[in-house]
């Protein structure tokens, strides 16, 4: 163990090299160069504050997940959160309010949080709740998405407030996208994808990698087909089983290995050009 090992450093860190990699990959738009730049000096603001709380024996983290609804319009085959009744088709009594959260995440902007990732269920389920987010500039809010529901309504809000970023899941081609969340989800995600290049808005994908779609996923082309459609973040999310049934999704430290490896590459390869 390394018990010079200093985490809000590493955290720190963490945060800049993010910050500075998007600033690369969006120098060709001048609105999201603008408020990267303002969101770069709030992210120093906020690292400022963190090292003062870490001082006095607070220790205050840059990102934080925030599930903000229970309720989603998909059946993905082997969905954790549906799995353990985490998400369910049933309305939930007395879930938070938007005035709830909006305090919430003021006060998280307060502690000098800079990220509040965006989960549920399906968060676009609950537009209030991303409204309310919205109006926090100084945090960025990646918000995990089906994708289903993003509308040009939706297009309208990111446009304004660039410190949403959606990120939409994709499980690799049609076929797997498909079998695993529904058909026709991966040709409506590939036109939300042409519909964000079209209106030069940032969004990410989240890819959960099993044993099926593994090679795949890795594989160049398939991260060079989200590049060329102005894809910025791809993160990669091993499968959890959730039942015996499903052990076998699960990579085994081989696998795991050889995903390392790839992500290196593959970050080596896209991040001087379309993707981070």
């Amino acid at each position: 163990m390394n018990n010079n090992f200093d985490l809000q450093e590493y955290l720190t860190k963490g945060v800049e090299n993010i910050v500075e990699k998007t600033l690369r990959a969006v120098m060709k738009d001048p609105k999201e160069t603008a408020f990267m730049l303002k969101f770069a000096a709030a992210s120093r603001k906020a690292s400022k504050k963190r090292r003062k709380s870490s001082e006095k024996g607070e220790h205050i983290p840059p990102f934080l997940i925030a599930s903000i609804t229970s309720s989603c319009n998909l059946h993905c085959a082997g969905c954790y959160s549906r799995c353990s009744s985490a998400t369910t088709d049933e309305p939930v009594q007395d879930q938070l309010s938007a005035d709830e959260w909006l305090r919430i995440f003021r006060e998280a902007d307060d502690m000098g949080i800079s990220y509040i990732l965006l989960a549920g269920g399906e968060p676009l389920m609950r537009r209030d709740v991303i409204t309310s987010a919205a109006a926090v500039k100084n945090i960025i809010f990646p918000i995990f998405t089906n994708g289903t529901f993003i509308n040009e309504q939706y297009f309208q809000l990111f446009d304004n407030n660039r410190n949403l970023i959606p990120v939409m899941s994709i499980e690799g081609g049609r076929e797997i996208t498909d079998a695993r969340r529904g058909k026709g989800v991966y040709d409506l995600l590939c036109g939300n994808m042409d519909k964000f290049h079209d209106k030069h808005l940032i969004f990410g994908a989240s890819v959960t990698v099993t044993t099926e779609n593994i090679a795949e996923v890795a594989s160049d082309s398939f991260i060079g087909g989200l590049a060329e459609k102005n894809c910025k973040l791809v993160i990669f999310v091993e499968y959890v089983p959730v039942s015996e049934d499903s052990t076998h999704l699960a990579p085994s430290d081989k696998e795991r290995e050889m995903l390392a490896e790839r992500i290196a590459s593959l970050r080596a390869a896209f991040t001087e050009t379309e993707a981070v």
